[in-house]
């Protein structure tokens, strides 16, 4: 990222970062492709992986729960662009 942007994203509060998430995804287009995310990130579902034995594969679940707590992240960023609370993660 250049410095003139992360001089930029210093100067943001909470709030004001939370509303460039929703002008992002508030589009048609934001909208598909939150939903994608959402659809392929385990944001609805559980993040539980067996490996190739059937046997739990923790490495995997701990992918898993990364790809989910963006999709979360960025859901919460718009409820606070929208005055309502974050949602658990």
């Amino acid at each position: 990222m250049s410095d003139t942007l992360q001089k930029k994203l210093r100067i943001l509060d909470k709030k004001q970062i939370a509303n460039l998430y929703r002008s992002t995804f508030e589009s048609e287009a934001g909208q598909l492709v939150l939903q994608d995310m959402k659809n392929n990130c385990f944001a609805d579902r559980s993040v539980y992986a067996l490996d190739d034995n059937d046997k739990l594969d923790t490495n995997k679940m701990i992918f898993n729960e990364g790809r989910r707590s963006v999709v979360i992240g960025i859901t919460n960023a718009i409820r606070i662009s929208k005055g309502e609370g974050e949602q658990d993660v």
